[in-house]
């Protein structure tokens, strides 16, 4: 690999983006724990944390409640993977976008 090829990879990893992960379940138990999962990692790289965000109240519809959580992170790229690699409940929804600063 030439030598400009690898300092633009290394400039890829270094830069900062805008993560904002969304997990959404019917469980409660379950979206807090992979909620801790998540802020657990975020943890271990000192980066940027918004704290988590709870999305209004369950809404309550024929008994159905869905209950959402928004973390949002400063972080470089390498983060999004170790944060894709962590193992959530199944039933728990996970949406993670990413944009650049």
């Amino acid at each position: 690999m030439s030598k400009a090829l690898k300092e633009g990879l290394e400039g890829e990893e270094q830069r900062l983006h805008r993560i904002r992960i969304t997990l959404t379940s019917k469980d409660l138990k379950s979206i807090e724990r992979g909620n801790r999962r998540v802020e657990r990692v975020s943890d271990t790289t000192d980066d940027e944390v918004s704290s988590t965000t709870k999305c209004g109240y369950p809404v309550c519809m024929f008994e159905l409640r869905i209950y959402k959580r928004l973390i949002d992170l400063h972080s470089a790229s390498d983060v999004v993977r170790q944060i894709t690699s962590i193992n959530i409940d199944p039933g728990v929804e996970v949406e993670v976008t990413v944009s650049n600063i």
